[in-house]
């Protein structure tokens, strides 16, 4: 991540591993991770997504949807914001443990994950608490992501560093 971009390539490919169209989504400066693809019932597809807009220095992280039809078309893209509960996390970077605090008097995080930099779940967790000490000694070094749901729903997420 850092100050890099991405976009995401999509192929729609023929039983036989043939390609029938590629595109390219989110070639706009950001920064995109894909979530899921799913297979919708007019030949084409649903994106989802988070997307962060590193140019402007924003660590504000948005949820995107984008429908592609049969045909590769762009037929419509939903960009949602995610709310951003106050939340620590540190030290950064950590050694051993990530401490995580949320500030908010009404929120508890319910489940956490510790995801590397291409999405990939590497800690996964349940709880009902303010305050986490997540044991990180197994990760190897590098840059991470906290994510957290909290109990009214809202989606919280931090980059970290592992020395």
């Amino acid at each position: 991540m850092g100050n890099q971009n991405s976009n995401l390539y999509v192929i729609k490919m023929d039983s036989l591993g043939n390609k029938i169209w590629d595109r390219r989504i989110g070639e706009d400066g950001n920064y995109y991770t894909l979530y899921d693809v799913l297979a919708t019932h007019d030949g084409g597809c649903l994106l989802s997504g988070c997307v962060y807009n590193y140019p402007t220095g924003s660590e504000q992280k948005d949820i995107f949807l984008v429908k592609l039809d049969s045909a590769g078309n762009t037929t419509w893209v939903k960009a949602l914001p995610m709310a951003d509960a106050a939340l620590s996390v540190f030290p950064n970077p950590a050694i051993d443990v990530l401490n995580i605090e949320l500030k908010s008097t009404n929120q508890t995080i319910l489940q956490y994950s510790i995801m590397d930099m291409s999405a990939k779940v590497l800690i996964f967790n349940r709880t009902d608490s303010k305050e986490l000490k997540v044991n990180i000694r197994s990760l190897p070094a590098g840059m991470y992501i906290f994510e957290g749901k909290t109990n009214d729903g809202t989606i919280i997420s931090r980059k970290f560093i592992k020395k």
